[in-house]
């Protein structure tokens, strides 16, 4: 089993990340635990190394570290450790090196994969843990879901939106010919919107991943207990435009709307209420999109040409919502309720750590 924790300068959540890690239960996992810590921000050497060195006594788990010579998109940091490393049919867990593991999320995503022999399995998250003041506080809202263990089922195309696909700790694979064709379909649909730069149009390649693999000929499985915390940094969130690192989160809807309309994908009805919800999302954050220098103005309009939005969905009130974080951009008061909540209702992040480990999947 292979455990890939790519990591990009969030040292600081990175060492609780692995503190979950070694927190969960593997008694019933009957093959070695190998951890991949994939830097991809080559100046973090010397830290990612000290960092992995504090776990190096759990001796039932066998450490390692990529370092990247220079640092490469996202995806293809991702999945390029994953076919390097992985054995043939090898269960693998990808996380990212914020959102920390369940104490069952091991045992219980290993065991309905293999009893399903699916390529890929989705299980739910739980909750979002904000980490601040370097990740020595954390602020949970909501607080941890108590969810009885449910076993997993092959899910069909109508049933993978509702186990949040787009989130990458969410991901379990198994290093099959049927996850690897899943892949390869899935970055052929992101490589035809060839108009964008290979971050927009790759990295909702989590979304597809499981549609891929189902027209494929794969198998992709469902486990209704949340094995993961959704974990975001408050101090990231506050210096990034608009709240979002890396992209515009209106931008990224629109480039997967062109996706989800092409020729493979475009006529499953089942798939229809994502794109009205995406569409919803583009709509409420179009005036971002006219603001955000991540975005240019030539290529945004290009999109909503190729991806044949209509235009007249824009004179809605939807539109106005994106005056809100506008202002909240203008005004400076990115993530101030946020901060807020952080100092009025955080707890020192051992203390968090303790309580995770005391929890039983219930």
């Amino acid at each position: 089993m292979l455990i890939v924790i790519p990591t990009y300068r969030r040292n600081a959540a990175l060492k609780w990340v692995l503190q979950s890690l070694v927190q969960c239960r593997t008694e019933s996992i009957p093959e070695p635990i190998r951890v991949l810590v994939v830097n991809n921000y080559p100046p973090a050497r010397q830290e990612i190394a000290a960092i992995v060195a504090e776990f190096s006594c759990e001796k039932r788990i066998e450490w390692n570290i990529l370092y990247r010579e220079e640092t490469l998109p996202p995806v293809e940091n991702w999945y390029s450790a994953i076919f390097a490393t992985a054995s043939p049919n090898e269960v693998v867990f990808i996380n990212s090196d914020d959102d920390p593991f369940m104490p069952w999320s091991l045992e219980s995503r290993f065991a309905e994969i293999e009893r399903l022999g699916a390529d890929m399995l989705l299980a739910q998250i739980d909750s979002e843990l904000f980490f601040y003041k370097g990740a020595t506080r954390v602020y949970q809202t909501p607080e941890l879901t108590h969810t009885e263990q449910c076993g997993a089922g092959l899910l069909g195309m109508e049933d993978v939106f509702s186990y949040t696909p787009a989130h990458l700790s969410n991901h379990c694979y198994r290093n099959s010919k049927g996850f690897r064709a899943g892949y390869d379909k899935g970055m052929s649909w992101c490589n035809a919107q060839d108009w964008l730069d290979s971050h927009n149009r790759t990295i909702f390649i989590t979304l597809y991943l499981p549609f891929a693999i189902l027209l494929s000929g794969g198998s992709v499985a469902g486990l209704q207990t949340p094995c993961t915390i959704r974990g975001r940094d408050t101090e990231e969130i506050v210096a990034a435009p608009y709240g979002v690192p890396s992209w515009n989160h209106g931008f990224i809807h629109l480039c997967a709307l062109g996706v989800l309309g092409n020729p493979e994908l475009g006529d499953i009805q089942e798939l229809d209420r994502i794109r009205v919800q995406y569409r919803q999302e583009f709509t409420r954050w179009f005036l971002t999109c006219m603001w955000d220098s991540r975005v240019e103005r030539s290529v945004l309009f290009e999109t909503m040409r190729r991806v044949k939005f209509p235009i007249w969905r824009l004179l809605s009130a939807k539109t106005l919502a994106g005056i809100r974080p506008l202002l909240g951009e203008w005004m400076h008061l990115r993530g101030a309720r946020l901060k807020r909540d952080c100092e009025r209702n955080g707890i020192p992040t051992d203390a968090f750590m303790k309580q995770l480990a005391r929890r039983q999947n219930r």
